[in-house]
Order: structure tokens, then C-alpha cells, then sequence
């Protein structure tokens, strides 16, 4: 009678502990050398170019933005402002804009333009 071992193209269960510890090594190896070539090349560790503005340029506003949520219902505000009121797009041109409800309702009575 066969015994458990004895079938062709088991798996045997047995792991190597020295096959582990010394691709171990290996990787660990890598990961330094790398770590020092990075470090070599200043890639890592304090290599951040300098990115403030250089001392003599006189700026009467900051650089970066104060309060953006009062930005924002300020930019609301004017795109409301501008959406629902009638106003010149180019003078010259003769080129209006009108309220954007005032556009739909045209648009639903004389429809869209077809090009063919």
C-alpha cells in the first residue's frame, strides 16, 4: 500500500529555512544600497529646492490665499450676478448676454438653430 510520500509530484512540506534567511540577506542588501545611493545623490535628506520668493520683490498682497470660503461665496456671488443679468460681451460686435432663464424660455419658444 502506497504510503502519503510516495505519490510522483508531491509538494514536500518541509520549508528551508536557509533558503529564506538568505534571500533575506539579499533583499536587505539591496534596500541598503539603494538607501545609500539615494542619499548620495540627494535625493533623499533635505534636497527641497527653496521655493520663497527671493527677498527683494516688494508684494503688497500674499501669495497665498486668506480665506477661501469667503473667496468662494464672493466668486458665487458674481457668477449669480452675471448669469441672471443682461449685460454687453463685446460692444462692437454687437454681442449681449441676457439672463440665462430668459435664454431658456426663448430657447423653448423659437427652438435651436439646425446646420445641415
Amino acid at each position: 500500500m502506497p504510503t502519503e510520500n510516495s505519490y510522483p509530484g508531491h509538494e514536500p512540506s518541509g520549508v528551508s529555512v536557509s533558503r529564506i534567511i538568505f534571500y533575506g540577506a539579499i533583499l536587505i542588501s539591496i534596500v541598503f544600497a539603494l538607501a545609500l545611493f539615494l542619499l548620495a545623490s540627494g535625493v533623499i535628506a533635505g534636497s527641497v529646492p527653496d521655493v520663497s520668493p527671493p527677498p527683494s520683490t516688494s508684494l503688497k498682497e500674499p501669495i497665498l490665499q486668506v480665506d477661501p470660503v469667503a473667496d468662494m461665496a464672493e466668486m458665487d456671488v458674481r457668477e449669480d450676478e452675471w448669469l441672471n443679468s443682461y449685460g454687453w460681451v463685446d460692444k462692437d460686435a454687437g454681442i449681449v448676454r441676457i439672463p440665462i432663464d430668459r435664454a431658456i424660455e426663448l430657447t423653448a419658444e423659437q427652438g435651436l438653430a439646425v446646420s445641415n
